[in-house]
């Protein structure tokens, strides 16, 4: 019985690492330029969709200017390779 629940587990581990990798790669063009505009050593493609949301939230907010934005995309960014905030 134990078995079967932790191959279920499995399973469903897969399928969600599988699925936030594809809504990864399937970022269009446009939002990784606009990312890379910011933090041109990002490595979007490791990113998930609710952090990619974090950012081109954080880009697209009428306040700190391009400079204020910058600092503030790359921050989050080294937050979510470091494993701090998962957005």
């Amino acid at each position: 019985m134990t078995s079967k629940i932790f191959k279920g587990l499995l399973i469903s581990a897969f399928v969600t690492v599988s699925a936030t990798n594809a809504m990864a790669s399937n970022t269009s063009a446009a939002t990784v330029a606009t990312i890379e505009k910011y933090a041109p050593d990002a490595n979007v493609s490791a990113l998930n969709h609710r952090q990619i949301s974090t950012l081109m939230n954080v880009i697209s907010s009428s306040d700190d200017g391009f400079s204020g934005k910058k600092d503030q995309v790359q921050a989050l960014i080294r937050n979510f390779e470091n494993g701090l905030f998962s957005g």
